[in-house]
């Protein structure tokens, strides 16, 4: 199935040239960006960034910014990445435009699909699947029990209103 939804954990950096980095990434036309971190050359971010309706053919873009200078960049190819088998994570490289290496992104890589991934064994898909349609039966158990306490509230109130 597609990729409904990819989430990105940029976690924490290391070997920066300079203090107060912070990173933004892009995927297909849009980027998103962490707070900067003061003061450190070994940033900890763990903010999420997340993009809808990715195309499997999509690249991360990483640029790891001091100010408005470019400290380092990459690139991930989606494809590859395997995100249907569970979440992926990783230290990317970064390289200055020189090519000098420039540190290292630490993230985590999570995707929502649509189905079941065919790529998992039949037994956790269905495992899966299972646990969907119990949660989907206690939603629509929750959702059951509370259109009777309002129907029970509304009788309630409409014999306080008679007397």
């Amino acid at each position: 199935g597609g990729c409904e939804r990819v989430r990105l954990c940029v976690q924490e950096g290391r070997d920066m040239e300079l203090s107060d980095p912070f990173v933004a990434v892009q995927l297909g036309t849009t980027v998103l960006q962490t707070r900067a971190k003061h003061n450190t050359t070994h940033p900890v971010w763990e903010e999420v960034l997340e993009w809808t309706h990715p195309s499997a053919q999509s690249v991360f873009h990483f640029q790891v910014f001091h100010g408005r200078r470019v400290l380092g960049s990459a690139e991930l190819p989606m494809e590859g990445l395997r995100l249907e088998a569970g979440p992926v994570e990783q230290w990317v490289p970064l390289w200055t435009p020189e090519r000098r290496p420039a540190g290292q992104l630490r993230i985590v890589l999570t995707g929502t699909f649509v189905d079941p991934a065919p790529a998992l064994p039949s037994s956790q898909a269905e495992a899966r699947s299972l646990g969907q349609a119990s949660r989907r039966e206690q939603k629509q158990h929750r959702i059951n029990h509370l259109r009777q306490m309002i129907a029970l509230q509304e009788r309630k109130n409409a014999e306080i209103q008679r007397h």
